[in-house]
């Protein structure tokens, strides 16, 4: 099987249909405990010296402040008093609910009670015992830790308690000391947008404190790979690297989130492009990826469809450099040239100095000559009526104008949590209605093709 084959099928392994488990031959297996926990400490699977023993090479992603951005291998943990420009577990790094039987998530685990890095990086399915017999969470180990015992899991999920390390979520996110709740509770509308479905999938979705779980190890599916596994930027300044020869100029920016499976995630339009690897599109909660040839859920009564997946917004690397991805057009209309490709927006006007880098992930007939339509949570539907109504319920036409999207900040908490991140990020960063832009094509950094499968 050639490499080519082998992205492929690593990029369009979990359709809309149950996910496969496939057994590692000889691999870990038992009865065992879990407990759960958030403390918003770079994972132990994320330090370099701690994957020895497990042969990994790759540390688990760690993040900076934002919980978004990918932090330097070598960063600090931020899990210490005063802890500055530090290091911590990414947002991303929670649960999350496939259907009504299986979950994904991330673990702390030991096999041999206490601190155990031997299974960094390696993955279980957890079958849960006693009233949820017949549900699973499919998990990855990025983290281990002195207090627990021999075949352990300690299940990473926001507001699920700090334990001993009082001064990660402090330091992150100014939480209360000792983190949100008791520091073995929590309480999910306190908590960050980012944290609130993660913290909200405990009591949906598990239902049960601390289930028993006959365990087996597995091999890792790109659901959860995709989210720990690169570690490309540092926590200072990103590096901006122009395309020799790309296109640079003046453009216009508009807003829109209409929920549909994007252009660019369409084998048949990336033949101009050169690429040859679709962007990734989500089942409808907006987290699995769906198989590359799905259907759009954009139009009426569309089953078992493909939409928008809810980390393709923006959001904020600082006070001046945001990420995220556009739909694009370079000659008006649907153009489908540059699919995959990056951009630097640098705005004018009243934001002058701030900067989107973005992936072009999309296009459409209503865009311009140089037009960049940004993506953000609750910009606007558009002539795409269909979509988020059959992703979310939501008001046909989408939340807010059609046009325009949501007009208040307040409007924000309408949406699904997570959105609300994406959809506040126009109004507490930008600030500013369309705002014209100089571009230039750069190349596309990790931190958006982690999140694509495009490069």
């Amino acid at each position: 099987m050639n490499s080519f084959i082998v992205l492929i099928f690593a990029l369009a392994a979990y359709a809309c249909a149950e996910p496969e488990i496939v057994p590692v031959p000889g691999g870990k297996s038992g009865s065992g405990i879990t407990t759960r926990y958030w403390d918003c400490c770079k994972p132990s699977c994320a330090w370099r010296e701690n994957l020895g023993q497990s042969g990994k090479t790759v540390p688990v992603r760690s993040c900076t402040k934002d919980g978004r951005s990918t932090c330097d291998i070598e960063q600090e943990t931020g899990c210490y008093l005063n802890s500055t420009k530090a290091s911590y577990m990414c947002s991303d790094q929670g649960p999350w609910a496939y259907n009504e039987t299986i979950s994904y998530g991330f673990v702390a685990a030991s096999f041999k009670g206490g601190d155990d890095n031997s299974k960094c990086c390696s993955c279980v399915v957890l079958k849960f015992q006693g009233a949820l017999l017949g549900k699973k969470l499919i998990a990855q180990i990025t983290n281990t830790g002195g207090p627990l015992f021999q075949n352990h899991f300690d299940i990473a999920m926001h507001g699920g308690g700090v334990g001993p390390a009082t001064f990660g979520c402090w330091n992150q996110w100014n939480a209360p000391f000792g983190g949100w709740g008791q520091p073995n509770g929590g309480e999910c509308d306190q908590l960050p947008s980012d944290f609130q479905s993660g913290c909200r999938w405990r009591f949906n979705w598990l239902g049960v404190d601390n289930p028993d779980v006959e365990f087996e190890e597995i091999y890792c599916p790109h659901e959860l790979t995709r989210i720990t596994g690169l570690a490309a930027y540092a926590c200072a300044e990103p590096e901006i690297i122009p395309v020799p020869g790309g296109i640079s100029g003046s453009g216009i920016t508009t807003h829109y989130w209409d929920c549909c499976k994007p252009s660019c995630a369409w084998w048949e339009n990336l033949g101009e492009s050169g690429k040859t690897v679709p962007v990734r599109s989500c089942t409808q909660d907006g987290r699995s990826t769906c198989d590359i040839e799905q259907e759009t859920g954009c139009y009426l009564n569309s089953t078992k469809a493909s939409y928008m997946c809810s980390d393709q917004g923006p959001w904020a690397y600082n006070e001046t450099i945001s990420y995220g991805f556009v739909a694009a057009s370079f000659k008006g209309g649907d153009d489908n040239s540059k699919c995959c490709s990056c951009v630097l927006l640098k705005f004018q006007g009243k934001i002058l100095g701030k900067q989107l880098i973005a992936q072009i992930t999309n296009t459409g007939g209503p865009l311009f000559h140089n037009h960049f339509d940004i993506a953000m949570h609750g910009g606007g539907a558009g002539p795409a009526t269909f979509g988020c109504w059959n992703q979310w319920n939501a008001p046909l036409g989408g939340w807010g104008s059609p046009i325009s999207g949501v007009a208040t900040v307040e409007e924000c908490d309408e949406l699904p949590s997570d959105y609300q991140a994406g959809c506040r990020w126009r109004f507490n960063w930008l600030g500013v209605e369309n705002p014209d832009v100089e571009f230039e094509e750069i190349v596309c950094p990790q931190e958006l093709t982690r999140i694509t499968g495009c490069s």
